[in-house]
């Protein structure tokens, strides 16, 4: 008896690039071409399934995905750890659970 195997529907790379990276991101198109130097149209033509990806279009393309990865890194690990000399040396985490002073203006 042969197993049937489940329909899958064609996904383009393009529709990947979309749903997974730029919408995420709140991006669009224009402001990934700017920021990769893709031209825009290309990236259009990618997203609707009518281009592939090729060499030239997906270098600068996972150069800025990593970019973004390490802001995000940078960001969300790095900055709330980091010592502060004008925090007194505590980590901005820190810094935020010392009980607060009340401090009357003159």
């Amino acid at each position: 008896m042969k197993t049937k195997l489940p329909v899958v529907s064609n996904i383009t790379p393009g529709e990947i690039l979309l749903e997974e990276w730029i919408t995420p991101h709140d991006l669009t198109c224009y402001q990934v071409s700017q920021r990769t130097g893709i031209p825009a149209s290309r990236l259009t033509e990618i997203t609707k399934g009518r281009r592939a990806i090729t060499a030239d279009t997906g270098i600068p393309a996972s150069r800025r995905h990593t970019e973004l990865a390490v802001c995000d890194d940078i960001e969300t690990v790095y900055k709330p750890l980091r010592r502060h000399s004008s925090l007194g040396r505590v980590s901005p985490v820190v810094f935020e659970k010392q009980p607060t002073l009340n401090i009357k203006a003159a």
